[in-house]
This record gives C-alpha cells, sequence and structure tokens, in this order.
C-alpha cells in the first residue's frame, strides 16, 4: 500500500508563482432590527469572505442558526454610528476568534497586498465612514488554521436606515494576502 505525502492544510500559493484569485462584488448590509425581519429579504447583516473560496461573496444572518459561525464581520449600531465587528467583539471565539478588520488609509485601487497594511485586532471594531477602506482578515478557513483576505471600500452609509453598500475584493486562495492580479 502506498503513502500520501503530507500537505499543509493552507498553503500560501506566493511560493509557486500562481497568480492571485480574486473574487469582486457589492453588498449590502442591513443592521438586524427585530421589527423590520428580513426575511425573504436578499440582505443580510454579516459577511463571509470564506465562501470566496468558491467564488462568492455572501451576506449572511448570524441570527439564523444555518448562518451561524458562517461569516467574518458584522454590521452593528454603536454610538450613533454604524460599525463593522468581528466575532470576537460579540464574545464568539473557536474557528471564528481571528476574524478581524482594520481600516486603512489607502486607497481601494491602491491596496495590493494586506500583509504590509495595518494591524489586525480581532476585538476591534471599524466605523463605517463613506469612501473609507479596510482590510479584512477571515475566520479560519481550513482545519489548518489559515484565512482569507479581502478589502472592502464603503460606497455609501446610511446610518437612519442602518445600511452600508460595501465594494468588496477577496483573495479566493487560504493565506495568501494579495488583493489585486500581477
Amino acid at each position: 500500500m502506498g503513502s500520501l505525502a503530507a500537505l499543509p492544510a493552507c498553503e500560501n500559493p506566493n511560493a509557486a508563482g500562481f497568480e492571485a484569485q480574486l473574487v469582486t462584488d457589492t453588498v449590502t448590509l442591513v443592521v438586524p432590527d427585530p421589527a423590520r425581519p428580513l426575511e425573504g429579504d436578499v440582505t443580510g447583516s454579516a459577511l463571509d469572505v470564506v465562501a470566496s473560496a468558491f467564488g462568492e461573496i455572501l451576506v449572511r444572518r448570524p441570527e439564523r442558526v444555518s448562518d451561524a459561525g458562517q461569516w467574518d464581520v458584522a454590521i452593528r449600531r454603536r454610538g450613533g454610528e454604524l460599525v463593522l465587528m468581528p466575532p470576537a467583539v460579540l464574545a464568539l471565539r473557536g474557528a471564528q476568534g481571528r476574524a478581524a478588520i482594520t481600516p486603512v488609509e489607502v486607497a481601494f485601487d491602491d491596496l495590493r497586498d494586506a500583509s504590509t497594511r495595518g494591524t489586525f485586532t480581532p476585538d476591534s471594531v471599524a466605523v463605517l465612514r463613506p469612501a473609507a477602506v479596510y482590510l479584512l482578515r477571515s475566520r479560519d478557513c481550513s482545519s489548518g488554521g489559515g484565512n482569507q483576505y479581502a478589502k472592502l471600500e464603503a460606497l455609501a452609509v446610511d446610518v437612519a436606515a442602518g445600511t452600508a453598500r460595501l465594494r468588496v475584493v477577496a483573495n479566493r486562495q487560504c493565506n495568501d494576502p494579495r488583493l489585486t492580479v500581477g
């Protein structure tokens, strides 16, 4: 019987010279409101970039059992502002505990690599501001403990309505911090 070589569960594809595999989308997140159920609506209150490994960026509803644990950052109201918060801020740990978001002072199109910008702190929130740019590190994307990276730009923020429209570019590859091709 032959043996299988042990391969890392989540290896950086940069080492092999592969191009970054990016998924781009525009999503709307809505602050959950018990007076305004989201049933039947296509919007959600959380972003899932780990799903980009399958070619899509999803909005989730962490309030639903089916979406629990399947998100990286959620929109909430805090102090009269809209914020993006990772699971650790809501005291959710485990595989989700590594998800983190950080604002960066660079133009969206100029943000090429997540490893060279900002510090990821899982228990910090990011205040949503129009035209602001953010880096997102996902929850664990494999049993080996890797993460995916994304950049977000707030295209529109409506505090009164509790909504934010975001442009998202996520790298499909685990542990690959590149956010542009080339």
